[in-house]
């Protein structure tokens, strides 16, 4: 049997009975939530109505535990994709109670950028330290994505695992530069390929910066025009921002950020067994 389920009024599913009632055993879906499936005509009602799961609630008064920084606030179904102005809409209710937060990053990280003007000695550093931040921002976003605790040193935590970022930086960009000297389009299929590589790192910090390049790969196949189908819905916003000298972007660049960390998650979600 196929259910769906309202979580802060975001409809998700479909999903089998296991699942649901996954979900309902580690609190992701409490008894006020409204649940439904085809067994139960027009009528949507609170999970505790449900007889299937009424159980399940039974004794339980302890507030649900937060999700573990791994774990997908979205469940996914396999094989399936979520349509990209539902993550853009999963992403607005991740921000919400972060926005702040995540507009304080954004201005550190773009005074860090400055870095950049002084002659010679910018560059260099620039390009150095770009991995680790890249790294600690698609940290901080996967929390905000995940809605996990989340704080502004989380931003910088990439620094912890300079290495791999460096290396996965480095490999990305030289990568992208060889496919772009055969022909600008390639070099564009290219950066798509490797878009994920900092989430897959991010999500698993240890990995050699090769490995997380195989993997975005890999879970990019068939979905980079999903992927840039969802930039493409960000253009408006973009230059809507310029009219108001780029301050504009200070939330839309945190949307921008947190759909792609959504899209992530239901991409990685989909392609699992």
């Amino acid at each position: 049997m196929q259910w769906y389920y309202v979580i802060q009024g975001q409809r998700q599913g479909p999903v089998g009975d296991e699942h649901i009632h996954q979900l309902v055993a580690n609190g992701s879906i409490q008894p006020s939530d409204l649940v439904w499936n085809e067994g139960m005509g027009q009528e949507w009602k609170a999970a505790d109505q449900v007889s299937e799961l009424a159980g399940s609630f039974t004794g339980s008064l302890q507030p649900p535990p937060a999700p573990l920084a791994s774990e997908p606030v979205f469940p996914v179904t396999p094989g399936s994709l979520t349509p990209n102005r539902d993550l853009m809409a999963q992403a607005r209710v991740c921000l919400e109670g972060n926005w702040g937060l995540a507009i304080a990053v954004l201005v550190v990280i773009q005074l860090i950028g400055l870095i950049g003007i002084i002659p010679c000695v910018g560059l260099i550093v620039n390009l150095v330290i770009a991995g680790p931040i890249l790294l600690g921002v698609r940290m901080f976003y996967l929390k905000i994505a995940r809605q996990t605790e989340v704080e502004f040193g989380d931003a910088f935590a990439g620094f912890k695992y300079f290495g791999n970022a460096f290396v996965a930086f480095l490999l990305v960009m030289i990568f992208t530069l060889l496919w772009t000297l055969l022909f600008i389009i390639p070099g564009i299929i290219a950066s798509f390929r490797y878009a994920l590589t900092f989430f897959v790192l991010a999500d698993n910090p240890e990995m050699s910066g090769s490995d997380a390049i195989d993997r975005s790969m890999t879970l990019m196949k068939g979905n980079k025009w999903k992927l840039f189908c969802l930039g493409c819905r960000f253009i408006g916003w973009i230059l809507l921002s310029m009219l108001t000298c780029g301050i504009g972007l200070l939330w839309v660049l945190p949307y921008l950020q947190t759909s792609m960390a959504r899209f992530y998650d239901d991409v990685r979600g989909a392609q699992s067994a």
